[in-house]
């Protein structure tokens, strides 16, 4: 059966919608050649125009709507579909004002018809969004959901709750985020591969705002190779825009390269708002060099780091377009890497206003090092506590004990200017109130626990028994594992409500509560070095154990020493083999505990340590061993 123009149209708008472009290409070309109703030829060339800008060719895209729209015959219907088009290309290009221009035309002109009015609110709310009016795109994307129920569309219904989701991640509610995105998935999964990857996409950044980063950036290059596949360049760059942004917290070498590619990518497809984020970031990774892992391994940034010039071109740019969030972002992480290098910052930058929780942690740890490097110890306290204190609030809005845990690692500078300003002091009241903020900041909100969910008992015992059948291998990356992870992390988040605050003890309280024969001791990192705090009943101390760089020269061949020790219990190296774990455990007690154990004398000990020491086997060490002594969490718990 030959089809006619319109029915070639319609399915390949349907293939479009889908991400088949390929497919909507051939039958857009065939509804071409089988009419000449200007009216219709406009309406096709307004979805070959929507495929172009998909597929890398937004100058395409946009001469096809504009010579359609020069043509006599066109309806006011099919020009505002144009006009809607228009407003989305120019949402790809980043240009977010003339973006909502176009759409407010194309939605004035289209009337009361759900079936295109639809995708003109859904494209309005992206523009409203990346601007920061989340009132408006909230309200645009409930007008879209409406009308996508009005025709029936079950896929762009879920586009539009998973966009809300998309609102709540950037007002910072990572709950609402994921409980959003998590209902729209299951059907937005079930329309197409290009539709799955574009929620992904957006899914990653509450992965990654949440601190599960390993998880974010694995999604993130799933995705990219998904867009790559589809030849949808726009989309592909926007996927490693974001995994720069994830890798900026931990591999800035990475990121930096990452963001380069991004802003090539962005340049040939003459997206100036892309190109210029992109660069943005590229310079931000730059400059982050000189942060510590949460292992305590310092952060190699790349070899190149902008100029303040540079930086300040690149600023004015995004602020131009638009972008003033990226811009303070770019300026003060400048000003931290001016501060912790000895150049002078400047004056401070102030915070934008509708700043996320992330921007805000930034300017205060910028304030915090600013004062530590003049030698105002007490004033880099302040701001690093009230940089703490803000991600604690944010925390309490959150019961899950696993989401709190992942959300600390937004503090982990804060913790280490506050912690180094604390040992520069010398007071030990001090470096113990900042051991105890250390630790005590993933443990700080009480959860109230929901009552027993046996479906989700159900969906942990098949993981176990996932893991149980390839316990070495990539479990998690079979799809009913990965899909059983989400759902129980979904609930758990969900599910969880905070009963209240665990407040912390201090020095004294903690003093008065131990007996005669009980000491507490912390090791303290302070970023370059290790400090031991003790405290017994009739009094507290302080050590000095050193460089970092010393305990972890101490500490590099220890894992290879305890494999070999466990692997060769006989035979004629076992002696020598066990004599080189012997002296290497020599080794680090005396750079860790035999001062320390000096001081204490017989007492039992109450130990709490920072994860840089984590992979220690204290009870090897010589003069723990037979020594009753608890490793805490914190001295609070």
């Amino acid at each position: 059966m030959t089809l006619s123009a319109e029915e070639l149209y319609r399915r390949g708008v349907d293939h479009g919608n889908a991400g088949r472009n390929a497919a909507a290409r051939r039958s857009l070309a065939a509804a071409l050649r089988r009419t000449d109703d200007p009216d219709l030829r406009a309406r096709i060339a307004g979805t070959l125009s929507y495929v172009a800008g998909r597929t890398g060719d937004p100058s395409g895209a946009e001469r096809l709507c504009r010579d359609a729209l020069a043509v006599d015959g066109v309806s006011p219907a099919t020009a505002a579909i144009l006009h809607g088009q228009l407003g989305l290309l120019a949402v790809g290009r980043g240009e977010l004002e003339t973006a909502v221009v176009w759409l407010d035309k194309a939605i004035a002109g289209i009337g009361d018809d759900p079936v295109h009015r639809n995708s003109m609110y859904l494209n309005r709310s992206v523009a409203h969004m990346q601007s920061g009016r989340f009132r408006q795109a909230r309200a645009d994307l409930e007008r879209a959901a409406a009308d996508f129920a009005l025709v029936g569309n079950e896929q762009d219904v879920a586009m539009a709750r998973h966009n809300l989701g998309y609102v709540a991640l950037l007002e910072g509610d990572l709950v609402a985020a994921l409980e959003d995105m998590s209902a729209a998935r299951a059907v937005m999964q079930a329309g197409s591969a290009v539709n799955t990857a574009i929620g992904d996409l957006d899914r990653a950044e509450v992965l990654r705002d949440a601190g599960l980063t390993t998880e974010a950036e694995q999604t993130l290059e799933r995705v990219a190779r998904t867009f790559g596949a589809h030849r949808m360049r726009q989309a592909r760059g926007e996927a490693e825009f974001n995994l720069a942004r994830s890798l900026l917290a931990h591999d800035p070498a990475r990121a930096a390269t990452v963001a380069a590619a991004a802003a090539r990518r962005f340049r040939s497809l003459h997206s100036r708002s892309w190109a210029a984020r992109s660069i943005g970031l590229r310079m931000r990774a730059e400059l982050a060099g000189g942060q510590f892992r949460r292992s305590g391994a310092p952060v190699a940034g790349p070899a190149r780091v902008p100029s303040p010039d540079e930086v300040a071109e690149a600023a004015a740019e995004l602020d131009r377009l638009g972008f003033a969030l990226d811009a303070a972002g770019l300026r003060m992480t400048l000003a931290l890497w001016q501060a912790r290098h000895g150049a002078d910052p400047g004056p401070p930058q102030p915070v934008p206003r509708r700043a996320p929780v992330q921007l805000q942690l930034l300017a205060h740890e910028v304030r915090a090092t600013r004062a530590a490097a003049a030698g105002r110890n007490g004033e880099a306290r302040r701001h690093a506590g009230r940089g703490l204190d803000a991600l604690g609030q944010w925390q309490r809005s959150f019961g899950s004990l696993d989401l709190q845990t992942s959300l600390s690692m937004h503090g982990q500078g804060l913790i280490l200017e506050g912690v180094g300003a604390a040992v520069r002091s010398g007071r030990p009241d001090l470096v113990f109130d900042w051991s105890e903020r250390a630790r005590h900041l993933s443990q700080q909100v009480v959860p109230l626990r929901p009552p027993p969910d046996p479906e989700l008992a159900e969906d942990l015992a098949e993981l176990r028994a996932l893991r149980a059948e390839d316990p070495a291998g990539d479990w998690l990356a079979e799809p009913r594992a990965a899909a059983l992870r989400d759902r129980a992390r979904h609930r758990q988040w969900t599910t969880t409500g905070a009963a209240g605050l665990d407040e912390r003890v201090g020095l004294e309280e903690l003093r008065a509560a131990l007996d005669p024969d009980t000491a507490f001791a912390a090791y303290v990192f302070g970023g370059d070095t290790l400090t031991a705090l003790v405290a017994t009943d009739t009094g507290t101390r302080l050590f000095g154990i050193g460089a970092w760089r010393d305990v972890a020269g101490t500490l590099a061949g220890l894992r290879a020493d305890l494999d070999v020790s466990a692997s060769v219990r006989s035979g004629p190296m076992a002696p020598i083999v066990a004599g080189a774990l012997a002296a290497r455990l020599a080794e680090l007690a005396e750079v860790l505990t035999d001062g320390l154990l000096e001081a204490i004398g017989e007492r039992r000990l109450v130990l709490t340590t920072p994860g840089v020491l984590a992979g220690v086997p204290w009870p090897m060490l010589p003069g723990l061993r037979g020594r009753p002594f608890t490793l805490a969490t914190s001295a609070t718990r």
